[in-house]
């Protein structure tokens, strides 16, 4: 499985390397290829070394999207840029750049209808009064500690928008965040499927989601992404919409079913009208002036109510979306995080680690204590702090719009990406600390 992938990166590596005169050679092999020759190229090879990275970092028990990220850090300036840029620029042209950030614009924008999906099947499936206060607690603290936080720094680290609130808001909902897939598979990896404290953990997770996508609204009319007063109505018309989806999606169950179509058992038909709904709820938010991810959440909301065939082709593309487009969206942010734009003294790294112990501490005081609120054990109530602290790939959205909106700079992005990468890292050991030596050796024996 992984020998395709060694053998394009290392053709790769030849080509690139080859030419003895790196600004002649690349020069005419560049004028005598096509641009779509060089984007499938430049896919292949990013998709391949996401594969390979991805795999190494479930070896070593990690999920896959922190191998992912690091694979984007080693195509980008933060690696490949600063030791041979030359090879990168011609192994990643402008053009070839062009169409894969489309194609990764696809698989992000297919993977939140695939979150707003899972978003919606787990919050009707809860006991809601004490799933919310856990829930609240998941969010409402760590977001509170990111205020905080971010007052404190001031003006140093805003972006080109210039805008304080934004800021302060956005910090806030960084750390308040949890990564819904890279928890799902934390907790499958620890054997923790079908337990409470999955299924706590999970519901947690989702309405977390939920409400981050609520505060970048505001977020971006604080950033001034809208113009004026059209942009305030469009995030409010949103919300409104969101908040009538996320309440009323059950009452839609009975024209769900007349749209899936019992007389169709295939859920081929369907694979191209839920791609047209996703595309086009996108398409109609960013027309608003809001993220177009947020209309493809909205629709994933919708498609929950979509059983049978129509249930099975929305599957079907977030599968294929989770595999093959959403890691070139990995990959692409990994390439625009430049560690060399940060000066690693010890005023960077003390904040670097002040977001960290920060954002585990509030996370796991507000989880894991709402936990023990609710009757759970100290152990329990620990691993479901720990395992609220899954940040990953919702995070890393949550910065693209971030940078993307200009509310921070790059310093800040490369120091909020690190400190994802180190928090997501020790989920998984943490979690095994946790566990009782039985559900341990249940995890480590369960096939994959």
């Amino acid at each position: 499985m992984i020998v395709l992938p060694v053998l394009v990166a290392t053709l790769t590596a030849v080509l690139v390397w080859s030419p003895a005169h790196p600004k002649a050679g690349r020069s005419a092999t560049l004028a005598s290829t096509t641009a779509t020759t060089h984007f499938l190229l430049a896919l292949g090879v990013v998709l391949g070394v996401a594969l390979i990275c991805g795999r190494l970092a479930t070896l070593i028990g990690q999920p896959a999207v922190v191998g992912e990220i690091l694979a984007g850090l080693l195509l980008g300036p933060s690696v490949l840029g600063s030791l041979a840029p030359h090879s990168s620029s011609w192994l990643f042209p402008a053009p070839a750049m062009s169409m894969l950030k489309g194609l990764s614009e696809l698989g992000l924008i297919l993977f939140m209808a695939g979150v707003g999906r899972e978003f919606a099947l787990y919050t009707r499936r809860s006991r809601v009064r004490d799933d919310l206060l856990v829930a609240g607690a998941s969010l409402l603290i760590p977001f509170a500690a990111g205020v905080l936080l971010a007052a404190s720094l001031g003006r140093h680290y805003l972006g080109s928008a210039g805008s304080r609130p934004g800021f302060v808001l956005f910090l806030g909902c960084v750390l308040g965040v949890t990564a819904f897939p890279v928890l799902a598979r934390l907790i499958a990896d620890a054997g923790l499927n079908g337990t409470r404290i999955g299924q706590l953990s999970m519901y947690s997770a989702a309405v977390g989601d939920g409400a981050a996508w609520i505060m970048l609204l505001v977020v971006g009319v604080c950033a001034g992404s809208g113009s004026g007063s059209h942009g305030l109505w469009a995030a409010l018309a949103t919300v409104a919409v969101l908040v009538l989806v996320i309440t009323q999606s059950g009452r839609l169950a009975g024209i769900s079913r007349l749209i899936a179509g019992r007389n169709n058992p295939s859920s081929e038909p369907w694979v191209g009208p839920v791609v047209v709904a996703v595309t086009l709820a996108g398409a109609g938010t960013a027309f608003g002036g809001v993220h177009e991810i947020i209309g493809s959440f909205v629709s994933g909301i919708l498609l929950a109510q979509l059983g049978g065939p129509t249930g099975v082709a929305v599957d079907r593309l977030v599968s294929i979306a989770r595999s093959a487009l959403f890691p070139v969206f990995l990959v692409l942010f990994g390439m625009a995080v430049d560690f060399g734009a940060v000066s690693w003294t010890g005023g960077s790294l003390g904040l670097l680690l002040a977001i960290v112990a920060i954002g585990t501490v509030a996370k796991v005081s507000g989880a894991g204590g709402a936990a023990r609120v609710n009757g759970m054990s100290w152990r329990d109530s620990l691993t479901v702090g720990a395992l609220a602290n899954s940040r990953g790939m919702t995070e890393l959205v949550v910065l693209q719009i971030g940078a993307q909106l200009g509310v921070i700079d790059n310093r800040m992005l490369v120091l909020l990406t690190a400190a994802t990468l180190i928090m997501t890292v020790a989920v998984a050991p943490a979690v095994v600390l946790l566990s009782p030596p039985g559900r341990r050796r249940q995890a480590t024996e369960a096939p994959p």
